[in-house]
């Protein structure tokens, strides 16, 4: 059986990216997406800005002085959702095996589909032209047989760049990559992986189990494997919704009230969406919030007659979320709607003190409601004694 062949595509800036398409007179200009507000951090920024030296969570005053002539943007969440659902339903006209890994980059499995090119890279770069002239993104892929080979390769050129990763050539490309790169492996672990000599993929790759294991515990086999450039995990492309949520890493922190509040209205708008795009309604709704990038927490509420508006969304989530104690800077925000039922219109029967604003006998209440469950569901005590 030939061997699989996976596509990581990544696009490029995609934050900034958005803002210039948006505003094509901020095309070719150093773009910093930020709140415009002091003590701001930047989300991302344009390669234009990059070439000053402007990174993502450098503080907005740093930022100006490396490049004066910054131009800050506030974020637009609705349109790089928007931009999103264009790059994700273009992906899955290459293949339907795609697995969305976050609202700019994916995993698409193009074993059967590059078949169909005389050179396997040109279909990466149908990719990459297609998204560019269509859609307007940029976009690097990494191309493996694997997942966790095809993202690593998709890091070693940006902008606009095609890196191939083959298992005999792990030793050589992935093994001298500093731990920092390793993905799946958080700030946490990695410190205390270099405190017993692990600096590189490589150190990783060649250390004794034992003693890997009383730090990454249960994923040692998993992320030992990886390193010498295995892995058997599947692309997760389960088209049935189980859930639906929101999230947003803030980066270096925020703790501005009122600024987290408009990114927890945004990730209402976009679960409502959701919920209308899939006919579906939730009855549990959690607010998860991460503080100072290592710890987090999460808190729910279950509605029996489930959620779909968005102000009930939004009034549910803003009650969770005033329950957190804000005194730490916030670096995690996700919104989420699980225990999804098909979403059913209300009726204004369901008001009973209500209904048409009109005085009902018990009767005519009783008719109206069997009538919409099309069965004698509701009886009168006197109807059952008789």
């Amino acid at each position: 059986m030939s061997a699989r062949v996976i596509f990581h595509i990544d696009l490029n800036a995609f934050y900034a990216t958005a803002a210039q398409i948006e505003d094509p007179s901020l095309k070719g200009k150093p773009v910093a997406i930020c709140r415009n507000s002091r003590g701001a951090v930047v989300t991302t920024a344009s390669y234009e800005a990059r070439a000053f030296g402007v990174k993502s969570a450098m503080p907005l005053a740093v930022a100006l002085q490396k490049c004066p002539e910054l131009v800050v943007v506030d974020p637009d969440f609705s349109l790089y959702r928007r931009l999103s659902d264009q790059f994700i339903e273009y992906i899955k006209t290459i293949s339907p095996i795609v697995e969305v890994l976050s609202i700019d980059e994916c995993f698409v499995d193009v074993t059967k589909q590059i078949k169909q090119f005389k050179r396997p890279l040109d279909l990466a770069v149908k990719i990459q032209n297609d998204l560019k002239e269509i859609h307007q993104l940029s976009c690097s892929i990494g191309v493996a047989p694997n997942r966790f080979l095809a993202k690593m390769a998709s890091d070693f050129k940006k902008p606009m760049g095609i890196s191939v990763l083959r298992k005999r050539e792990v030793k050589q490309k992935l093994w001298p990559l500093p731990i920092e790169s390793f993905y799946g492996i958080g700030k946490v672990t990695q410190a205390k992986l270099k405190d017993i000599g692990i600096y590189t993929i490589g150190d990783l790759a060649c250390c004794d189990t034992h003693k890997l294991e009383p730090i990454l515990h249960n994923q040692t086999h998993t992320l030992k494997e990886r390193a010498n450039g295995n892995d058997s995990s599947i692309l997760e492309t389960d088209t049935e919704v189980k859930s639906i949520s929101a999230s947003n890493s803030l980066f270096s922190g925020v703790t501005d009230y009122e600024e987290l509040i408009s990114v927890l209205y945004e990730q209402c708008q976009d679960i409502h969406n959701k919920c209308k795009k899939h006919e579906l309604m939730g009855q549990t709704l959690t607010v998860s919030v991460g503080f100072n990038q290592e710890k987090s927490t999460s808190t729910s509420k279950r509605y029996e007659s489930g959620l779909y508006h968005l102000n009930d969304i939004y009034e549910g989530a803003l009650t969770l979320f005033d329950g957190y104690d804000l005194d730490e800077m916030v670096t995690f925000v996700s919104t989420g709607l699980n225990n999804l039922i098909p979403y059913v219109e209300e009726d204004e029967i369901f008001n009973l003190f209500n209904y048409n604003n009109v005085d009902h006998s018990v009767s005519d209440i009783i008719t109206k409601i069997n009538s919409l469950f099309d069965t004698d569901v509701v009886k009168k005590a006197s109807d059952e004694n008789d």
